[in-house]
């Protein structure tokens, strides 16, 4: 839970940093200003977290949680200016779909049964992107 805690930490600083910079709408709009300083010292938390995920998470958790944290690192390029391999929206929709097979199989492997509705992780994309689907 904590390593959700602090990747969520991350995409949200990127999310911020995407709108102060016209690449991404405006959700975060009570948040304060973010600087890629506040990107880094949240990227060491999440590197931090990972441990506990490489310490007590199956290979299958493991590897799903590695697909969750490359797919906010596209986040990171974009957020931060640079050149991307993809748009913003789809790294949105990457992440997404990253997040929710991270969470099923950590599910899984606690016990937790179902096999969970395949949107139930899914962001409500029309907030976090802009209108453009190319961005």
């Amino acid at each position: 839970m904590e390593y959700a805690h602090a990747i969520k930490k991350v995409i949200s600083i990127c999310v911020k940093l995407a709108s102060q910079q016209g690449i991404a709408s405006e959700v975060y709009f009570m948040a304060p200003d973010y600087t890629r300083a506040d990107l880094a010292a949240a990227e060491e938390e999440r590197t931090v977290c990972w441990e506990a995920v490489l310490l007590f998470g199956s290979d299958e958790a493991i590897i799903a949680g590695r697909k969750w944290h490359e797919s906010v690192f596209r986040l990171e390029i974009i957020a931060c200016g640079a050149e991307a391999d993809r748009t913003w929206n789809h790294a949105i929709r990457a992440t997404s779909r990253a997040r929710g097979e991270f969470y099923q199989v950590v599910k899984r492997e606690i016990g937790m049964t179902g096999p969970g509705n395949p949107g139930t992780y899914d962001w409500q994309i029309t907030f976090f992107g802009n209108t453009s689907p190319d961005r």
